[in-house]
């Protein structure tokens, strides 16, 4: 069908574009991590990151040497990306020292946007292709715009963090389970799984659901179950690899061996830092200001009339089952990991990798209207700002929109977008390329027919008072320690200032450390 075509056109340049558009000016120690892994392989030849290794406390030791503590699917995708390019477009950089990814902002975003946005910009495609088969094109269209516009996954495509790459990898081997039933389709599948698990160890969980997906389904045959099996083995085999030329042996796990102390302290307790579940921890995950996936994504709620829909359907029992018992586990087996909040962030980082299964009910329960198209609306809100602003937010601030990420633009803190330009300028230039973008996205949408099971309407009340609530909270919550969202404000502008180094920031800087009592008196409160 040409709209169905048109529509996948529009949704992978829309989802190229948002994840292009903005370059953060400060790495943290999630991502340096990663680039000094890769640019450690291809500029230096080694898999230590022993000259650089002081620049970020994400790192393992063994043997005398230190490591990236990152699963290597970043490595194994990005070094080959980073080799090209250093064959290509970045062989006449001199004058730096290796790896050039610590020293040339370029680099970065050139192999953070041919991995992990260009995985963003397919994932689109492969969503909306499986679900205008599978429930309808327009139930589709507003299923994966929701997805794109609506969840911190747009704002993980424009970080080399893993999480949105694994969130790809798992995705592909769900669209090749259900879209193939032959030995090829399965074997790109369980190899899709298996790098899934290597970019983020706990994507274990839903690689397990997928693998049993793959072989309980009656579908398919002995081969293409063999086959699933054996991708799923080829990269446990070459995360052996590593692990034995790192570590020692092959089953011992760069978290096994971390070489900060405060990380060593997370994973001592219970199995590698997961306890029992938190129910404080999982109401946080769901609803809280800082990381609640119901409170900064509130379009999600549609996926729960979505599952409803699905299990009235012969052809999606199995996968609503599936989904929501997945998304469900992994809640609560976080709520019970010492690292819950995962550090410094914006939103639910360790549930990124499930959020394009949480988008598949939306196509059967987003019913296009007032309710669905203001939780949109807030929901992309609150990402933007994090987009325009500071991706990054201290676990210890309750409301990071309102305490850090709004102040921070306001005194100059913002990414940079495309032509270089930030702040305002920056704003205005991604506004004019939204409106630009919403009429190509209408005039797509326009030939797509609309979807025949639709949520139940009285939910959509429901939904809206959440909707309200979340704009309450956003006005009222604050930290209950004033003076803590105070310093770590002076302390992002400080980071940005030498990173970049702006004099208006510094002036910032300089200004906010004032008004948080100085320096001296900050640094009890930022323990």
């Amino acid at each position: 069908m040409l709209a169905v075509r048109a529509a996948s056109i529009w949704l992978f340049c829309a989802f190229l574009l948002t994840g292009a558009c903005f370059i953060h000016p400060v790495e943290y120690d999630n991502t340096v991590s990663r680039f000094l892994a890769v640019g450690s392989l291809v500029d230096r030849g080694t898999l230590h990151i022993d000259r650089d290794h002081e620049r970020t406390v994400d790192k393992s030791f063994f043997g005398g040497h230190y490591y990236s503590n990152k699963g290597i699917g970043t490595l194994v995708v990005g070094a080959p990306a980073y080799w090209a390019l250093r064959k290509t477009l970045l062989p006449r950089i001199e004058g730096l020292p290796e790896p050039l990814l610590l020293y040339e902002e370029h680099a970065r975003y050139l192999l953070r946007l041919l991995t992990t946005t260009l995985a963003f910009a397919v994932l689109a495609v492969l969503m909306f292709r499986l679900l205008a088969d599978w429930a309808s094109p327009r139930g589709a269209f507003w299923a994966t715009l929701a997805y794109g516009l609506g969840s911190i996954a747009s704002l993980h495509a424009t970080l080399f963090s893993g999480h949105q790459l694994t969130a790809f990898w798992l995705f592909a081997a769900f669209f090749l389970l259900r879209r193939s039933r032959g030995a090829a389709g399965a074997l790109g599948a369980g190899l899709a799984a298996g790098l899934a698990v290597l970019t983020e160890f706990p994507a274990v969980f839903p690689a397990l659901a997928l693998a049993g997906y793959a072989v309980a389904s009656p579908r398919r045959g002995a081969p293409a179950r063999a086959a699933f099996l054996a991708g799923a083995a080829a990269c446990a085999a070459l995360l052996g690899a590593y692990n034995r030329a790192c570590f020692g042996s092959a089953f011992t796990l760069s978290y096994e061996v971390l070489g900060n102390p405060t990380f060593r302290d997370y994973t001592a307790r219970g199995v590698l830092g997961f306890t029992a579940p938190s129910p404080a921890a999982l109401a946080a995950l769901l609803a809280s200001p800082a990381r609640g996936l119901g409170f900064i994504m509130p379009v999600f709620l549609y996926a729960l009339p979505g599952l409803a829909a699905m299990r009235r359907l012969p052809g999606a029992r199995v996968e609503a089952a599936g989904i929501a018992a997945t998304f469900a586990g992994m809640a609560v087996l976080f709520s019970g990991y010492a690292g819950w909040h995962g550090g410094w962030t914006y939103g639910p980082r360790y549930l990124v990798l499930l959020l394009p299964f949480l988008a598949v009910p939306l196509a059967w329960g987003a019913r296009p209207g007032i309710a669905f198209f203001a939780l949109l609306g807030l929901s992309a809100a609150q990402v933007l700002a994090a987009q325009l602003g500071m991706p990054h937010a201290p676990p210890s601030i309750r409301n990071p929109l309102v305490e850090l990420v709004l102040p921070l633009w306001r005194d100059g803190y913002s990414s940079t977008t495309l032509f270089g330009l930030g702040g305002g300028e920056g704003a205005a230039l991604i506004a004019a390329l939204a409106a630009v973008g919403a009429v190509a996205g209408r005039a797509a949408l326009r030939g797509l027919p609309a979807a025949a099971v639709l949520a139940p309407k009285p939910a959509e009340r429901w939904f809206a008072a959440w909707g309200g609530c979340v704009v309450l909270a956003l006005a009222l919550a604050r930290t209950p320690d004033p003076r803590r969202p105070a310093c770590f404000r002076a302390l992002l502008l400080t980071h940005a200032a030498r990173t970049t180094g702006a004099e208006p920031l510094a002036l910032s800087a300089e200004r906010a450390w004032s008004e948080a009592g100085g320096a001296d008196a900050c640094g009890a409160v930022l323990r």
